[in-house]
């Protein structure tokens, strides 16, 4: 599925926008990686996103056993 953001702003802004979560912890090495993390909370995933990433989820509910 290609969306036109990086994977890390797809994590970020899925789990961004998750009422139950109350708070994210970003990683950076780099500044330009904190200003696309921080730029991910204006990403917000579509219906549509969020439907395939629970049908994956579904699917691999355990991806590390």
């Amino acid at each position: 599925m290609a969306l036109g953001v990086s994977p890390a702003t797809l994590a970020l802004g899925w789990v961004y926008h998750r009422r139950c979560v109350t708070s994210t912890i970003i990683g950076a090495t780099r500044p330009e990686q904190l200003e696309e993390n921080l730029r991910a909370w204006d990403w917000r995933p579509s219906p549509e996103v969020l439907a395939r990433i629970d049908e994956i989820h579904l699917r691999y509910t355990n991806p590390a056993p």
